[in-house]
């Protein structure tokens, strides 16, 4: 939940299960713009409006070297609250998105208690 655990994230992560993922959250929406340093996995980056619904998903190899920065970002297409990071093709292969990463219908997500 601080900026410095969202700075971390998945770094240095070698393996991660098939339906694990990283949530992060923002006290508010917000242009938000992802990169991969130190990132060891290939990842579908999801950004989701307030109201849980999707607006796009990059889809993010690692850098070849994860600890060189080569500038690659994924960005929202609009203001984002949420982010969710999964396994990369975890989208596309649920159909939830198109080859552009653009939501295929509603994709919205619930939070449960």
């Amino acid at each position: 939940e601080s900026d410095e655990e969202r700075q971390d994230g998945l770094m240095w992560r070698r393996h991660m299960s098939e339906n694990d993922g990283m949530m992060f959250f923002y006290p508010e929406p917000d242009w938000k713009r992802f990169w991969m340093g130190n990132c060891l996995l290939n990842l579908d980056i999801a950004f989701f409006r307030a109201d849980r619904t999707l607006i796009n998903v990059v889809e993010m190899d690692r850098y070849p070297d994860p600890t060189e920065d080569p500038g690659d970002r994924a960005a929202s297409e609009e203001e984002t609250k949420y982010v969710l990071e999964m396994n990369q093709g975890w989208f596309r292969k649920r159909n939830l998105t198109d080859e552009e990463g653009r939501p295929v219908g509603t994709v919205q997500f619930e939070i449960l208690p």
